[in-house]
């Protein structure tokens, strides 16, 4: 198993976003996900227009550094307006039939939240993260794999 140091990082740092997503979509339920996941989605829409529209200019003017902080805080922004907003429906889990479908939805619907994110960043930052977390992914489950069998034989 031959990994980069950067590899490993952002894959631990992909699994704390997942996980983290998880237990909060977990702990707000379905409801308050579903606004959290419009926002994630609202955000990469501001960003991806907001590229189309001022990007050559900013870029021009500014280099690429600066640009990509700001539409970073755009994007933080809008995901920050969108879930306060998403938090009046936080009340939904309360209610004893709803709630544990409720919060099983919400960790669900947390996950995909932390790959709309992780994508966002990747578009953002033209950083390579899924294709080396997936190779760091595949390598260390391989390499358990072959350890667990070798006890077998």
């Amino acid at each position: 198993m031959d990994f980069d140091i950067s590899q490993v990082v952002m894959t631990i740092v992909v699994l704390c976003l997942i996980l983290w997503r998880m237990s909060y979509g977990a702990n707000n339920g379905l409801f308050a996900e579903a606004a959290g996941l419009v926002a994630v989605i609202a955000s990469f829409a501001a960003v991806y227009y907001l590229m189309n529209i001022a990007g050559s200019v900013l870029y021009k003017n500014l280099g690429t550094i600066i640009p990509k902080i700001g539409y970073l805080v755009v994007a933080f922004a809008v995901y920050k307006i969108m879930t306060s907003i998403g938090e009046a429906f936080k009340k939904v889990k309360n209610i004893p039939v709803v709630g544990k479908f409720d919060r099983f939805m919400g960790a669900v619907i947390g996950i995909f939240e932390a790959a709309c994110i992780i994508y966002l960043v990747e578009f953002i930052t033209d950083i390579d993260i899924v294709i080396p977390v997936l190779k760091v992914g595949t390598q260390l489950f391989c390499g358990i794999q072959r350890y667990l069998r070798s006890f077998y034989k």
